[in-house]
């Protein structure tokens, strides 16, 4: 199983141009200078975080793939109280014209979307 992990330097180069993410349920942005700003904005709160990713599946289907992964986010507020989460994510990647794998929908909310009637 991969591990991957997001940090502070992370890149939204990963990100097709007409990709789209899922900050909240309900709450959708799209292209790369809005996930960029939202990132920005999520590391600028000052909570000390980190966040790890496992591939639980992948399903290709020509240019697309689809990866279903558990990720957990734990970290420290600028309180000092400690906390952590645990949600299991879908991902769309489209695969460009180069062959590198793009990430064309970023849903780190998974299944709860529907169980809480999101996008």
């Amino acid at each position: 199983m991969t591990r991957q992990y997001l940090t502070r330097t992370s890149n939204p180069a990963i990100y097709c141009e007409k990709t789209s993410l899922v900050k909240l349920p309900g709450e959708v942005v799209s292209g790369i200078d809005e996930i960029g700003a939202h990132y920005t904005a999520l590391f600028s709160m000052n909570i000390s975080m980190t966040i790890t990713t496992e591939v639980v599946k992948v399903v290709q289907a020509e240019n697309f793939i689809l990866a279903t992964t558990n990720w957990k986010l734990e970290g420290i507020d600028p309180e000092g109280e400690a906390g952590s989460t645990m949600k299991i994510a879908n991902r769309v990647f489209r695969r460009n014209k180069d062959g590198k794998w793009l990430l064309l929908i970023d849903n780190p909310f998974g299944p709860e979307l529907v169980t809480n009637k999101g996008i």
